[in-house]
């Protein structure tokens, strides 16, 4: 992933997002990325214990990486308006 890409897919061009974003083997796991604007703060859950994500763009992009193939998750987002919801990636 490189910063145009995430420019890209904040500005809503990138051609093939899913190529960036969900779940993806790295060198050292697998890192979830997802761009959420209306969130403030996300957490990814896995097997019901949330593991915050990392604002890598002010504009809501967040990423965590992991050290194992997630699974199944969702994604826990505590939204700008105050409200939370729990949301399928």
């Amino acid at each position: 992933m490189t910063p145009d890409e995430v420019e890209a897919i904040i500005g809503g061009y990138h051609g093939d997002p899913f190529r960036v974003l969900g779940p993806h083997r790295v060198k050292k796991g697998w890192e979830i990325r997802t761009f959420q604007p209306q969130a403030y703060e996300a957490s990814v859950v896995i097997d019901d214990k949330p593991v915050l994500l990392q604002k890598a763009d002010a504009q809501g992009f967040f990423v965590v990486s992991l050290d194992q193939d997630p699974g199944r998750y969702r994604l826990r987002l505590k939204l700008w308006n105050g409200s939370e919801q729990e949301i399928d990636d």
